[in-house]
């Protein structure tokens, strides 16, 4: 990555308050982001081009277009089987079978009635204030996914607000499989120490707008004709977009694919929300048997904080100190940045949420899904030829003499009609040995 663009998201001039859309700041700012969105997307295509044919497989899009057309040509209707929804759906329940249970840890020490698999989402939240997650769904969800694309799944917490926009409340969430890209190379095999993940999503301007209702007001003076990219990075994309859900469903798939802008797709914006770790000075609660280290979440008032601190005596030492901090900065694909800050939550900069990776090979994310493709495919394969079988196998093809044999190719679609007739020359019936041996039957044996 060009030097330039090797900027610090904590530096106060890029600051979301002080960031004018149009200036350079914004501009680098936007390109750093846009620039690992590309980067990530090359590394992830292949394993997201293999996770895309199993779903399709999953859904009985088992066959080419190519392969379908062929098969129609010869007369032979395709057989798409789902074979892997059963093997995979009974596969997820063994998992969850085998897998031990664990407990959230809550700021009044008050776990959750549902409690969540390890494997799945092994997240600390400090400041849950007794809410209760259902958490049941949202792990199935993401233990099917894992196992049938054998991409990272991911379990996500999300904040949000009452209508009074001060009560917290948390959500847990299963993103798509295909919308969350995280660092390359990660080394734990559980995807544990995955600290930087990019989410992905198609929103639209009303949604934008809910979202960052000051930073909207920026956004309606911005001219969103204009494309920021290293060399013309924003390119437009003005494919019309199918309304069905297939197509929907892909619009993501297709982004990651052309690694390019695709805004003003049928009025829905990309938007690239980038989670990643920074180096910032906090103010830190130290408590030193056993040790442990707190930080009071910012959006504390003070009397909140000082019943916290008296409540925990035991955590006499603070200290400021440049320490992992999770930062969210957020783009758009018409080169507008939304977000430039630190995140909600804060754990030891973890990310709030965990992915459940069913295997890997040599470093490399895989699932059942993909070792159950060819064997897939083969049954549907014998399938669409034993239909064939049964449809055709008792047809005959009758010889007569007169005429020319024009087409010999095409004796054997004659073979495959209920009764085809295939025309020789007249000096057949010398060949023949008279005109009694001139007419003959073939019956068409079944392979």
């Amino acid at each position: 990555m060009n030097e330039q663009f090797e900027i610090n998201e904590v530096d106060p001039k890029y600051s979301i308050d002080k960031l004018i859309p149009e200036s350079d700041t914004a501009k680098k700012l936007f390109t750093k982001v846009w620039l690992i969105f590309e980067e990530r997307s090359r590394f992830w295509k292949p394993r997201i081009d293999v996770g895309k044919k199993c779903m399709n497989f999953k859904r009985r899009d088992v066959f080419t277009s190519a392969q379908r057309k062929t098969y129609r040509k010869n007369k032979k209707i395709p057989i798409e089987t789902q074979e892997m929804k059963t093997a995979l759906n009974t596969l997820s329940d063994l998992v969850k079978k085998g897998v031990r249970s664990t407990t959230i840890k809550y700021e009044d020490n008050d776990p959750g009635q549902n409690v969540p698999t390890p494997e799945v989402v092994n997240v600390v939240l400090t400041d849950m204030e007794k809410n209760r997650l259902k958490m049941e769904l949202v792990e199935n969800s993401v233990r099917e996914d894992a196992l049938d694309t054998g991409f990272p799944n991911w379990a996500w917490i999300n904040e949000c607000y009452e209508i009074d926009g001060i009560t917290l409340k948390l959500e847990a969430e299963h993103p798509l499989w295909d919308s969350m890209l995280p660092q390359p190379y990660f080394k734990k095999k559980d995807g544990s120490d995955i600290v930087d993940v990019m989410r992905l999503s198609f929103v639209r301007k009303c949604d934008l707008k809910e979202a960052y209702p000051e930073r909207y007001k920026d956004y309606e003076k911005f001219n969103p004709q204009k494309e920021y990219d290293p060399g013309n990075m924003a390119q437009t994309n003005h494919e019309p977009v199918s309304k069905n859900a297939y197509d929907r469903a892909s619009l993501i798939y297709n982004a990651i694919c052309s690694r390019a802008a695709t805004h003003s797709h049928d009025g829905y914006i990309l938007l690239v929300e980038w989670f990643h770790q920074v180096k910032k000075e906090r103010e830190l609660y130290i408590r030193e048997d056993p040790f442990d280290i707190v930080e009071i979440p910012k959006y504390w008032d003070e009397e909140r904080k000082n019943r916290w601190v008296k409540a925990h005596p035991e955590y006499n030492l603070t200290k400021h100190d440049n320490v992992k901090t999770q930062w969210l900065t957020s783009v758009t694909d018409d080169g507008f940045v939304w977000e430039n800050d630190e995140l909600w939550y804060q754990e030891n900069g973890s990310l709030p949420g965990r992915c459940y990776i069913p295997d890997n090979q040599d470093q490399i994310p895989t699932g059942a899904g993909e070792d159950m493709l060819p064997y897939v495919l083969s049954v549907c394969a014998c399938n669409t030829e034993g239909l064939h079988q049964v449809r055709t196998g008792t047809g005959s093809v009758t010889h007569v003499t007169g005429g020319s044999f024009k087409y010999p190719d095409q004796v054997r679609n004659e073979l495959t009609s209920d009764n085809g007739v295939v025309v020789h020359k007249t000096d057949v019936i010398k060949k023949l040995g008279g005109i009694k041996n001139a007419v003959t039957t073939e019956k068409r044996t079944p392979n």
